[in-house]
Parts: structure tokens; C-alpha cells; sequence
């Protein structure tokens, strides 16, 4: 039996006798096209129906990286044939030789060749100032988004007087404890008019104690509450009856747990005597008493210096608060947050493919 590869099938040869000549039978033979395959044509020099003979090989055109559309026509590493044409797999973009993410690339940012200044990473195919973890670049500096009440969500947006940018959303700035309703700050825990929730009014006869319309006792007052000259107290966040009937906090102060304490903002700490923004004051960064080295700022509670590290790394590149290496990472390639997608690897700084194809 004498077989060919890459055909249809094998000839077997059968002899009947002295006088007989050899019958040529076909036994069907299942096929498979690997494009790598190096197939020789059967006798007579011609392939099967949709392969092309290309120095002495069947090979099909479609599909064969190296002979891509015609005979001889290799594809570039990281391309696949595709109906005859060398292209990149997965939005990839074939640039000097490689396949690269045109949206991340800083060598390659939005088009082959475009490479991002220092400081710089390619973010969605727009180079733009390399921040932190959590912040944003608006208008030459790093901002946190959700809690800039000038950058509040996006860039440039700025929530009204009074009010602050609460999760990136522009909000009535009530003390804590309070909550904006329609217009007013209140208490969920006692407003018999807003109890757990504004604009849940409590029934004739009850009282909202702990967010709770309650009915109240004999004495006048609900459990929880005390009689205090007439009216009922709740001795744990009244300002007026901290504590005990009649004692009054003093300006600037609110009633916490029946005790009188400073009054800060919203985004504030009390530390010490005085409140402060711990996410950004180089004296209480992060928490009351943590002090910045000098030469640094407090952003987002964390002392980052001029150059925009904040730890100590000898070798490599502090990405957020970790040390790392840009030029083997996937996931800060050539710069911090320049994530390898698609199945690629960093290889020196730059986000590429293992052997093709590419996936």
C-alpha cells in the first residue's frame, strides 16, 4: 500500500493473478489542514482543492503564517493569516514588529510611534499625567474625584456653596450625624418627622427614638428618653441635655454618646483640640499625629513626596504603596496602572505576546 499525505485517501495496489493487471482501490482517509504541515503534493503535482502548491508543498493560504495570501508571504511575529491576510488578534495594532495595545501602550499611545512624556501612561489611547492609586489628573494636579468638592465625579465640576462632593456626588454638607433632608440637616435617630428616613412622619402619640416611631410611656416620655422641664430628652444626643437634663454643649460642640465633644465636618478628625483634614494635612495624615517627612504633601491621607513616591525603593517604582518592577509587571507595564490585556506579557516596559499567534 503506498500513501500520500494531505490526501484524500491511500492506493492499494492488488494483484489476481499472473494475468491480472494491479486495480487501484481508494480507502477514504480523513484529512486535516495544519497550517505548519509541510504537505507534498500527491503524483502529478496537484493539491487538493483549496491548497496551493508552494515550492513543492500543498499549502493553504488562508490560514498558513508562513505563506499568507500567496506563496512565500510570512506573517510578522504576533500576527495569525486570517482569509489570507496578517493581522493582530484581539484590537491589538501591528506596530514595528510587534502586536500592541494601541489604548495602553506608552510607547505606542493611540497610534504606531506616539510615545507618552515622563510621568506620563497611555490611558485609553490619550496620554495623561501618571497619578497615584485613587486620584486623577485635573488641570495640572491629582485629585481624589470622590471628595473634591471642585473636582467632584469629573473634572472641573464644582458642587454649589454649602454643600461637598460625597462618592464623587455633590451633597448638602450636614455635621455627622445629620442628614439632608429637604433643605434642612436632621437627625434620623430623633426627628419625629424624618425618622430613620426622611420624610417618615411618626404617628400622633409617638416619638422616633433610635429611628423608631415609638409609643411612649406612663411617665410621658418613651423608653429611652427623659423628662427633662416638660419635654422629652434623649440624654445621649440632645446638645441641649447631654449627658443629664440642662447641661448644654458648648458652641461648636455636639452631643455623642451623653457626651459633649468638638464638632467637625464632614471628611474631619478630631485630634486633640482642633479638627483636621486628615487626607490632607502633612500634620494628621491618614490619622491624628501622623506628620509628613519634610519636602512631602498629604494626599488621599498618604505623605507622597514631590517625585510622587511615598515609600522607600532602591530599585524599581513605587506604584500606589507598593515597590515594583515596570518592566516585567502585567499589571504596571512601562508605568503604574498600564495593565497588559488580551493574553499579553511585559517584556521590557512594553506590553507584547509570547510566541504566535497571539491570542
Amino acid at each position: 500500500m503506498v500513501c500520500f499525505v494531505a490526501i484524500s485517501g491511500c492506493v492499494v495496489p492488488q494483484n489476481f493473478g499472473s494475468s491480472s493487471s494491479p486495480i487501484i482501490t481508494e480507502t477514504p482517509t480523513p484529512y486535516t489542514l495544519v497550517p505548519s504541515m509541510q504537505t507534498p503534493p500527491p503524483q502529478g503535482g496537484s493539491c487538493r482543492e483549496g491548497l496551493t502548491n508552494c515550492a513543492g508543498f500543498c499549502r493553504d493560504l488562508g490560514v498558513d503564517i508562513g505563506n499568507c495570501g500567496s506563496c512565500g508571504v510570512p506573517c510578522s511575529q504576533g500576527q495569525s493569516c486570517v482569509n489570507g491576510r496578517c493581522t493582530c488578534k484581539g484590537g491589538l495594532t501591528f506596530c514595528n514588529g510587534f502586536c500592541i495595545d494601541l489604548y495602553s501602550d506608552v510607547n505606542n499611545c493611540g497610534s504606531c510611534g506616539v510615545v507618552c512624556p515622563s510621568g506620563q501612561n497611555c490611558q485609553n489611547g490619550q496620554c495623561a499625567q501618571s497619578c497615584v492609586s485613587g486620584l486623577t489628573y485635573c488641570n495640572g494636579y491629582c485629585r481624589n474625584l470622590y471628595t473634591d468638592a471642585s473636582n467632584c465625579g469629573s473634572c472641573g465640576v464644582v458642587c454649589p456653596s454649602g454643600q461637598n462632593c460625597q462618592n464623587g456626588q455633590c451633597a448638602q454638607s450636614c455635621v455627622s450625624g445629620l442628614t439632608y433632608c429637604n433643605g434642612y440637616c436632621r437627625n434620623l435617630y430623633t426627628d419625629a418627622s424624618n425618622c430613620g428616613s426622611c420624610g417618615v412622619v411618626c404617628a400622633p402619640g409617638t416619638t422616633c427614638l433610635n429611628g423608631q416611631c415609638t409609643y411612649q410611656s406612663g411617665t410621658g416620655c418613651s423608653i429611652g428618653l427623659n423628662n427633662c422641664n416638660g419635654a422629652c430628652a434623649n440624654l445621649q444626643y440632645d446638645p441641649s441635655n447631654c449627658g443629664y437634663c440642662g447641661h448644654v454643649c458648648p458652641a461648636g460642640q455636639v452631643c455623642s454618646g451623653g457626651q459633649c465633644t468638638l464638632l467637625c465636618g464632614n471628611g474631619q478628625a478630631r485630634c486633640g483640640i482642633s479638627c483636621a483634614d486628615i487626607s490632607t494635612d502633612t500634620n494628621n495624615c491618614g490619622a491624628c499625629g501622623h506628620t509628613c517627612n519634610t519636602g512631602q504633601s498629604c494626599i488621599s491621607g498618604q505623605c507622597i513626596s514631590f517625585s510622587g513616591h511615598s515609600i522607600y525603593c532602591p530599585s524599581g517604582t513605587v506604584c500606589g504603596t507598593s515597590c515594583t518592577d515596570t518592566q516585567n509587571d502585567n499589571n504596571n507595564c512601562g508605568s503604574c496602572g498600564n495593565v497588559c490585556r488580551n493574553g499579553l506579557y511585559c517584556y521590557k516596559g512594553v506590553c507584547t505576546c509570547h510566541l504566535p499567534p497571539c491570542p
